[in-house]
């Protein structure tokens, strides 16, 4: 994701500059307007960066089974889908989920 963030951020730069070069244009406004949604883009790559961050983070507390303590597979003997089915379907969905 980074080199994503990092090339939309290049290509706005590109843009910067041969909006300066054709400034008084029609090309130099083009070229403006390109830097701009290339600006709008990195910074959607940005938000949404952080946010699968927060999520991966949020799944992670939600993968260990507060019977075992098992993060990806229960240990043998664990009953937590047995004590509590809805959550237990909730941990394997957050465990599936990072997969």
């Amino acid at each position: 994701m980074n080199y994503i963030l990092s090339q939309a951020r290049e290509w706005q730069q590109i843009k910067q500059a041969q909006a300066t070069e054709a400034i008084g244009t029609p090309a130099g406004v083009a070229y403006l307007v390109d830097a701009e949604r290339y600006g709008m883009l990195a910074d959607e790559i940005e938000r949404l960066t952080k946010k699968i961050a927060k999520m991966t983070e949020y799944l992670n507390h939600g993968r260990s089974c507060p019977c075992c303590g098992e993060s990806d597979v229960c240990a043998e003997g664990c009953s937590f889908h047995e004590d509590c089915p809805e959550a237990h379907k909730v941990m394997q969905e957050a465990r599936g989920a990072l997969e």
